[in-house]
């Protein structure tokens, strides 16, 4: 019952988010680029996790990923968040964001699952 254009544009935008992240990580000296996708299923939800390996968040940084329009990029408008966040919504889905220990961040999507 899902769209999937729509459910692979919110995707791939997580995905080019966490790479971009990861990247300019690396670029700062760190010594291990990370982006990792899993999809697992607990019958009665998909539940989607991109992670990356990029900076530490702070808490504000997690706030701001929360909030709608906001973005944690410097040149960012925030506008990425908010088409995935209303992708997410259209399909009633869960996004949330978690910050990694070793830096970097956990993307979740869940999306219940049809059962018929």
């Amino acid at each position: 019952m899902a769209d999937p254009f729509s459910l692979e544009l919110l995707i791939l935008n997580l995905l080019r988010n966490g790479a971009q992240e990861a990247v300019s990580n690396t670029a700062k000296g760190s010594p291990i680029l990370k982006v990792e996708l899993s999809l697992s299923n607990d019958n009665k939800s998909f539940i989607l996790l991109v992670e990356n390996s990029g900076n530490l968040m702070t808490d504000k940084d997690l706030s701001r990923l929360v909030s709608l329009g906001e973005s944690v990029k410097p040149d960012g408008l925030g506008l990425g968040l908010s088409i995935i966040r209303g992708i997410a919504d259209l399909h009633g889905a869960d996004l949330g964001f978690t910050g990694r220990d070793k830096g970097g961040v956990i993307a979740s999507l869940r999306i219940d699952q049809l059962h018929v």
